[in-house]
């Protein structure tokens, strides 16, 4: 059934091409956070130069976003994944930061920079199981000498900082999400070590972009044209 849907994809694609390389569409599945703080700019600004080349987006939390990409369901996948995807290839489009949110009160909010190490004894408000920046923030705690114990789980980065501030726990939070509206907010402390870095990588399958439209909007999303 994949390879069907791959050709159908592919035959989509050439006849695109055969009404001009400025029609067609692009189809990509992000992670959700990058799809609301990393990927406007950069999809506006293809936009401005492609206009009549629609976009697709789907949005996923799991880390099965490379599969989705590998079977032909779509052209182009963000993840953060930290090791290369074997039949992918991927170019890095942003690093952040990533900040120890803990409720305002706490002990640790008496400094501005800690080391994770500090937060050994906290429980945790954090991504669900299946999630990428779950196994990302239980790696970071590992590197720092501890197991995370996830008090509160929740989809999406606002809905950490608002259960953080509430006193659900501590949270790492990307610095690029942090948002002005939650109130109460939480304090954001930088971590010294370990190095606490979150990438996210453009992926795309290792056998060459099919699609005409999709790979004009490869160095959009990486930022080298």
């Amino acid at each position: 059934m994949q390879k069907v849907l791959s050709s159908v994809r592919e035959i989509e694609d050439v006849a695109a091409d055969l009404r001009g390389s400025s029609r067609g569409a692009v189809r990509i599945v992000s992670l959700p956070s990058a799809c609301v703080y990393v990927l406007p700019p950069k999809i506006a600004a293809f936009k401005r130069d492609h206009p009549r080349i629609d976009i697709v987006m789907d949005e996923r939390i799991s880390s099965d976003i490379h599969q989705t990409v590998l079977s032909g369901e779509f052209d182009l996948g963000v993840t953060q994944a930290e090791f290369p995807v074997p039949g992918m290839s991927r170019a890095l489009i942003h690093e952040d930061d990533l900040l120890l949110a803990v409720p305002d009160g706490h002990p640790l909010a008496l400094h501005t920079e800690v080391d994770l190490i500090d937060a050994a004894k906290e429980s945790f408000v954090v991504t669900k199981p299946d999630t990428e920046f779950r196994h990302l923030a239980a790696d970071l705690c590992r590197t720092a000498g501890f197991e995370m114990k996830a008090a509160f789980e929740a989809d999406h980065f606002d809905s950490l900082q608002a259960y953080c501030a509430v006193g659900m726990g501590v949270a790492l939070i990307p610095r690029s999400t942090i948002v002005d509206s939650i109130k109460p907010a939480p304090v954001y402390l930088t971590i010294r070590k370990p190095v606490a870095k979150r990438r996210l990588w453009l992926l795309w399958p290792q056998r060459g972009i099919v699609n005409k439209a999709a790979e004009m909007m490869v160095p959009y999303l990486t930022g080298i044209k």
